[in-house]
């Protein structure tokens, strides 16, 4: 159903798209999106007005948020006719290294001694990261160059997935393409 919607400089407004993710939604609801690519699972960062503006367009699509600790379940198990989504926090993404709570006090003045969670236990079950967070250093990245290695570098699990899942996609869901 994604074909059939385009890039966002085709549209005037903001309302001239929710038309077309309405259509997106019924087709969801009425044929479910293939196993290939479902069920749809988004991460978004922040929560500013980049965060808040993309969760009112994905909220125009089926959906149901749920906490990160919960995308695993929802990637291998959920339903394929809806999006699942989560939204990501300093509290639910840190944790300090040496094993401590979160504290955003303590955050805010030793924001090296944390690591972001996201890339060992939200990413692998997350088809779409949105992120709107804005970031400085020291604070630690939300992927960071050794997650982005380990995660797509050349042998990879993730990287033969996405590959093996994009071939199923062009030959099962687009066989006019190939």
């Amino acid at each position: 159903p994604f074909l059939h919607i385009g890039l966002a400089h085709n549209y005037a407004s903001v309302s001239d798209v929710v038309p077309v993710l309405h259509r997106i939604g019924e087709s969801m609801k009425k044929y479910k999106l293939p196993k290939v690519i479902a069920p749809l699972t988004f991460s978004f960062t922040g929560s500013g007005n980049v965060s808040q503006g993309a969760r009112s367009i994905f909220e125009h699509l089926p959906h149901e948020y749920i906490e990160p600790s919960e995308m695993r379940q929802a990637a291998l198990e959920g339903d394929p006719s809806i999006c699942y989504a989560t939204v990501l926090s300093r509290a639910n993404s840190m944790e300090r290294i040496d094993g401590r709570p979160y504290s955003p006090e303590d955050y805010t003045a030793n924001a090296d001694l944390y690591k972001n969670i996201f890339a060992e236990k939200v990413a692998p079950y997350t088809t779409c990261l949105v992120n709107g967070l804005y970031w400085e250093a020291p604070a630690p990245r939300v992927l960071s160059d050794e997650d982005a290695v380990r995660m797509f570098g050349k042998g990879s699990q993730a990287k033969n997935n996405i590959m093996r899942a994009f071939r199923k996609f062009l030959t099962r869901c687009l066989p006019y393409l190939t």
